[in-house]
């Protein structure tokens, strides 16, 4: 249920964002090169890192995959200022989701 939930906002954040590839509004709030430039979606993926690194390798590879492909969808939706507005929301309900399942730390 996780990848379809994923998959779906991911979609719909790219349709909000107008799958722009404007890089005016693109710089990463973290500092880093990995983050999202939004405070709520760089929370969540360094959630979900610290619970992937604390799976077992196989369980960790099959979840690996979908999680880079989500965090890259929602970087390339932040380089937009309506991406980043539309990413607050999402990644805000997701860190909501977290505290009622596995992957809250």
């Amino acid at each position: 249920m996780w990848r379809e939930t994923s998959a779906l906002l991911c979609a719909a954040i790219f349709l909000a964002a107008g799958c722009s590839k404007n890089n005016d509004a693109g710089e990463n709030t973290a500092g880093s090169e990995q983050a999202i430039g939004v405070v709520e979606c760089d929370e969540y993926v360094k959630k979900m890192d610290a619970f992937l690194a604390d799976l077992p390798e196989e369980a960790r590879s099959a979840r690996a995959k979908g999680f880079g492909a989500m965090r890259d969808a929602w970087r390339e939706a932040a380089k937009t200022p309506a991406g980043k507005d539309s990413l607050k929301a999402t990644c805000k309900a997701q860190l909501d989701t977290l505290g009622a399942s596995a992957p809250a730390k």
